[in-house]
């Protein structure tokens, strides 16, 4: 429940400030995928599979996988090698990864 209260806070915060940075850096997959929906450039650390767990869990993993195809979706860091496979094999742009 947190990290969506602080994923739509800071997405406010960065509306409001877009012209006074570069780039969103976040762990947060849903902090990726609203920010790059409303065209805010981000780049998304994986540093774990996207949850599979209930339905909530399973929008939020498509969600970020979809922003992933997005102009303003600068490109995942994935933590290892392997995770970059998985990431791909789920469904992100493998160009920017």
């Amino acid at each position: 429940m947190w990290n969506g209260v602080y994923s739509l806070s800071a997405l406010l915060w960065a509306w409001r400030r877009r012209d006074s940075f570069d780039v969103i850096y976040t762990r947060l997959p849903l902090l990726a995928a609203l920010a790059a929906k409303r065209g805010l450039p981000v780049v998304y650390e994986a540093h774990r599979l996207l949850p599979d767990g209930g339905w909530r869990a399973s929008r939020r993993a498509a969600a970020v996988v979809a922003a992933s195809r997005l102009p303003a979706f600068m490109g995942t860091v994935a933590i290892s090698d392997c995770l970059r496979r998985l990431c791909i094999d789920e469904g992100f742009a493998a160009g920017k990864i």
